[in-house]
């Protein structure tokens, strides 16, 4: 989820499906969930751990793991609704012309004018 978060806060651009695409801020903002859980996670196991030492109690890591698979679960529902309601149909890319495909123009007028 970081990887994919960091790509879409840069790029701007989050995949839904194939042919589904998110652009613009709505991308950047699910950037930003999908970034999340690792640091609140972080800050929010630390204030349980602190306040657990603090009351000379031993930690249960199940209450951990469960808090961050809930973090990351609802960190992804968001990420996921924001994404499905802001997304369209991918815009074809125009075929770029290669300098090879443009036409020799100098032979369609002569070089000496007779006319004048």
């Amino acid at each position: 989820m970081l990887i994919f978060g960091i790509l879409a806060l840069v790029k701007g651009e989050f995949s839904l499906t194939r042919n589904r695409v998110v652009d613009g801020w709505p991308a950047r903002i699910i950037g930003i969930v999908l970034m999340i859980p690792m640091p609140l996670g972080f800050c929010i196991g630390f204030t349980i751990g602190v306040a657990t030492a603090a009351q000379k109690k031993e930690l249960n890591p199940i209450t951990l793991l469960s808090l961050d698979l809930g973090l990351v679960i609802t960190c992804l529902l968001v990420a996921l609704g924001i994404a499905v309601a802001t997304a369209h149909p991918r815009r074809k890319k125009r075929r770029r012309r290669r300098p090879d495909d443009y036409e020799e123009y100098d032979d369609d007028f002569p070089d000496d004018r007779e006319g004048e």
